[in-house]
């Protein structure tokens, strides 16, 4: 059995259909107004199965019994059925109506209250409203609106009737709402008949077997002649009320009793109208009535080529901005379209307007702490003012949306963090709760703003009375576990979402907010575990959200590469977000990579030029100072402390510790900012202050890991081994499940000199998290520094597959080599060195070879010195050589000593060549020979033997070419 919800029918009902009024009803209605809803189909709350069969049947019927009044019936249903066009239905009918006159207001669809103390109210629920269950913002119309207008039409002498079939079991919007829903409706709408389809304690049912609601259905059989006990021809409150509970009570075996009330003044006579028998006959015959839309628009063969290209306009999403946009083509055939295409087009665009207004609303109520992006909210606002513009200042709704847009505004404040305007912004959120004090939306809105003005016990009061105006919805309780995350009240904020977890459709927000948790607690592994649930493509998260919350995992496990790209991945779902831009910038920053990170931060810059913090990134790192002066945002600790580093770059300490105490006083809660006053404490050897500092960070945010990590290696820096291991052993149960944590334990024990502790640390974070690149980074320098170079290599690979900041082999040679060369210097010359070598080759085969070619580049170019730095590099590796690679350095070192008027060091050299090569350098030797004044004596049998001169030093080559073609004339040392 399928179950509808709320079936809500105002329904002016004094039906003449074909034959009038007898009795009371002897005059004939002058007009017939009706406005018919029916919903089945919704966005986010749960769909119903016949409401749109419902209000299709009697629009059915009010086109037989009163077919000279077709052109004043309005059937709205399913998604077109928004907020707006709702309210304009039932306010065109009941703005015509005047004495003598009948007004039928239809509503078959989701109704829900509010049953919060002091926020009772009743909604009709719009194709689009938000399952969050909070309803003042748009997607729903008040009981109370109706009620208002239902009055205005009794002011003027006009019938109303209300008829709904409520409450449908098992599709109500909430259980406990049910009974206040039908009491709401029994006590509102005074002067008005009302039909309800059970009593306050009952549900209602709907059956497949005859696609309606058992309600609307004993209705429509009751008005088609059945009821009609006295066979008068004319149906009384007393045979419709008889009949109605008679059959549904039997067809529903009795777990459903309708219930009819009126005043004597109001009570209707209906004459019956037997051509409905046809309508209920096709039903029994389980065929389904025409169910497409109807209403004042344009039939579909008969629309203009140029309504046509307007609402292409429309489906492609282009509103305004821009020449082809539906609005331009609407002011452009303002002058040469009917007045009616003219209308049907501006009420199109204005829903178009509204309905994306509201699914951006739907995604600021949903219970994600945040707004999804500062383009979505823009966008809100500034379609809201474009409807607006279009219904005009006299519209009855121009006011409701201009105040949404307003709020929007606020939101825009908020999401772009433009501190200057948060004061003008609580006044104005203020002032809008006065127009509307039970909404719970505005209380949020405020918790928000407080947020961002640092005033957390304001926030959380805000968002307190916002959970109790609306007790199901989640999105105030998970701001307000995001304030504590934020601030490091990790306990109270897991506390909070435990409260949470149970609310409908929040467990992806939940998952969200523990991935967050897990990720300040430095709980990596458990944060992935959390994310990993979450699905794109069930929509419990956005992509842009899921790729940035793996990008910053992923960066705090030091996996820089894979954050790099889930940051890339983030950026093209959401390429605005000017937040995403200075998270990649920052990651490319801490890597060393200063063309990248200026690429994001100038990014940043185009899309803000009021950014601080893509601006002092900027200055930062191409060294120049801004000519424009830019205001800190106090209230923005990302601002404060971007502009603390680049005071601290330019050597202004002081300046740094006015700014962060002067943030310090506005943003007292943030841990952040005591920490960073530490740092710059400490870089001034000042280490009471700074630990002064850092404790007080500490009592904010008992989980500031970097805090905790300062105050550790001061007590060691200051050999107070007893205080650093006391703070290690208080904060080693709540960082149990880190490996992050014992990488720390690591690098403390170490300094300290406790290397079993320290060794033992490292294995525990290995079992915590194989995927953390900091716990291969402690191997990887424990490996080199003892020397273990195959060790490190492994750790090195290890990096680079998880994607660490060694990309390459440049960083891992470069550290290999210094290693080894210390080894070396230091005497070490065993297998470990060899190994060390051995690696350097493996990964820069060409690495001694280029020592000798920079030694012999110089040597020819006259720069003995730095030709002899190579060389004597070179040397370091001499005894892990075969004799053919030794060779070159002994001759081209005794060349050098030949150059400097070492001859007989020299030779002594030349003769060594020998020893490890079958090359002998002959007009080396002639050359030592000849300048030690042994005269002509073997240069010349060594100098025509050597080949030595054609392919070495051609200096050397000339002049002694010269010397052999005059003897004599060189003397012994004689340059």
């Amino acid at each position: 059995m399928k179950i509808l919800h709320l079936l809500i029918v105002l329904l002016f009902f004094s039906f003449s259909f074909s034959q009038g009024f007898s009795d009371i009803g002897k005059k004939k209605y002058n007009n017939v107004y009706a406005a018919i809803i029916g919903i089945s189909d919704y966005n986010e709350v749960q769909d119903l199965e016949f409401a749109d069969n419902d209000a299709q049947l009697f629009y059915d019927i009010l086109n037989i019994s009163f077919p000279e009044f077709k052109e004043n019936f309005t059937l709205i249903q399913n998604e077109k059925a928004n907020e707006r066009a709702i309210k304009q239905a039932v306010y065109s009918a009941q703005k015509q109506a005047k004495e003598r006159d009948l007004v039928i207001i239809y509503f078959s669809g989701h109704g829900d209250v509010m049953l919060e103390p002091g926020a009772e109210e009743g909604f009709f629920l719009a194709h689009d409203a938000s399952d969050s269950r909070e309803y003042f913002i748009g997607g729903a119309v008040e009981f109370d609106w109706i009620n208002k207008m239902t009055n205005l039409a009794t002011s003027r002498k006009a019938d109303v009737w209300l008829v709904t079939d409520a409450c449908h079991a098992g599709k109500v919007i909430n259980q406990k709402s049910v009974k206040a829903t039908l009491s709401t409706l029994n006590s509102n709408f005074q002067k008005t008949t009302k039909f309800i389809s059970c009593q306050a304690h009952e549900l209602s049912y709907e059956y497949a077997s005859i696609q309606h609601g058992a309600f609307t259905y004993f209705l429509a059989k009751c008005l088609s002649g059945e009821g009609n006990y006295d066979g008068d021809g004319t149906l009384n409150v007393d045979e419709i009320s008889s009949y109605l509970k008679k059959e549904v009570r039997i067809f529903t075996n009795n777990k459903q009793s309708p219930k009819l009330s009126t005043s004597d003044e109001f009570s209707p006579f209906i004459n019956v109208s037997p051509d409905v028998s046809g309508l209920i006959k096709t039903i029994d015959e389980n065929t389904n009535s025409d169910m497409a839309s109807r209403g004042k628009g344009i039939e579909e063969g008969t629309k203009s080529k140029e309504l046509v290209q307007f609402e292409k306009a429309l489906y492609e999403g282009k509103l305004y901005g821009s020449s082809s946009s539906a609005k331009e083509l609407l002011r452009a055939y303002r002058t040469t379209l009917s007045e009616r295409e003219i209308d049907v087009m501006q009420n199109l665009l204005i829903d178009a307007l509204l309905n994306r207004a509201q699914r951006n609303t739907n995604i600021f109520l949903s219970g994600r702490p945040i707004i999804s992006s500062i383009e979505s909210i823009s966008s809100t606002e500034k379609d809201l003012l474009e409807a607006a513009e279009l219904l005009g200042e006299g519209h009855f709704m121009y006011e409701e949306v201009t105040d949404k847009a307003t709020f929007f505004k606020a939101m825009n404040v908020i999401q772009n963090e433009l501190s200057i305007k948060y004061e003008e912004t609580e006044k104005t959120l203020i002032s809008l709760q006065k127009k509307q004090p039970n909404s719970a939306y505005l209380n949020q809105g405020l918790g928000m703003l407080y947020t961002k003005m640092a005033q957390d016990n304001k926030a959380e009061e805000q968002l307190l009375l916002a959970q109790k105006k609306v007790s199901t919805w989640s999105k105030p309780r998970n701001t307000t576990a995001l304030i504590n995350i934020t601030n490091g009240n990790l306990d109270k904020a897991v506390k909070i979402i435990e409260e949470s977890e149970n609310l409908k459709d929040n467990a992806g927000n939940i998952a969200v907010l523990k991935t967050q948790i897990y990720s300040a607690s430095l709980e990596l592994q458990s944060a992935e575990k959390e994310l990993a649930g979450l699905s794109i493509e069930e929509g419990t998260i956005t992509e842009s959200e899921y790729y940035a919350l793996k990008a910053k995992i992923s960066q705090l496990k030091g996996r820089i590469t894979l954050s790099e790209s889930y940051y890339l991945k983030a950026i093209k779902e959401d390429n605005k977000n000017v937040k995403l831009l200075l998270h990649l910038g920052d990651l490319y920053k801490e890597d060393g990579d200063t063309v990248l990170a200026l690429k994001y931060y100038r990014r940043a810059q185009s899309l803000n030029n009021q950014d601080v913090i893509s601006q002092n990134n900027i200055n930062l790192l191409t060294g120049k100072t801004n000519s424009k002066k830019m205001r800190i945002n106090l209230f923005n600790s990302r601002e404060v402390l971007s502009s603390v580093d680049l005071l601290l770059d330019r050597g202004n300490r002081e300046e740094a510790i006015s700014l962060l105490k002067n943030a310090l006083e506005v943003s007292k809660y943030n841990p952040e900012l005591d920490y960073a006053l530490g740092k710059v404490f400490y870089s001034m050897g000042n280490n009471d202050e700074a630990k002064t500092s850092l404790k007080r960070a500490l009592e904010k945010s008992p989980y500031h890991f970097e805090s905790i990590k300062s105050l550790a290696y001061i007590y060691i820096l200051e050999k107070k081994f007893s205080e650093a291991q006391e703070l290690i052993k208080k904060y080693n149960d709540k960082f149990r499940f880190s490996a992050k944590w014992k990488v720390f334990n690591y690098e403390a024990y170490k300094r300290m000199q406790k290397t079993g502790n320290a060794i033992f640390a490292l294995e525990e974070a290995i079992k915590l998290d194989p995927t953390d690149t900091e716990v291969y980074k402690s191997l990887y320098r424990l490996n080199m520094a003892e020397g273990n170079f195959n060790a490190a290599e492994k750790e090195y690979l290890r990096l680079k597959k998880l994607g660490g900041r060694m990309k390459d082999s440049t960083e891992f040679i470069s550290q290999l080599v210094e290693q080894v060369e210390q080894r070396l210097d230091n005497g070490l010359k065993d297998n470990k060195s060899v190994s060390g070598l051995n690696l350097i080759l493996k990964y820069d085969k060409y690495y001694l070879a280029r020592l000798l070619s920079n030694a012999r580049k110089n040597y020819q170019k006259l720069n003995y010195r730095v030709a002899d730095i190579h060389l004597e590099k070179y040397k370091k590796y001499l005894f892990a050589m075969q004799g053919e690679m030794k060779y070159e350095y002994f001759r081209i070192k005794a060349y050098l000593l030949l150059e400097v008027g070492m001859y007989q060091e020299a030779l002594d050299l030349f003769k060594q060549v020998t020893t490890y090569s079958k090359k002998e350098c002959y007009i080396g030797v002639a050359m030592a020979k000849y300048e030690l004044g042994h005269g002509e004596e073997g240069w010349m049998l060594y100098f025509r033997k050597s080949n030595d001169t054609r392919d070495f030093n051609s200096v050397a080559m000339e002049r002694y070419r010269k010397m052999n073609r005059n003897k004599g004339y060189h003397t012994p040392g004689g340059r």
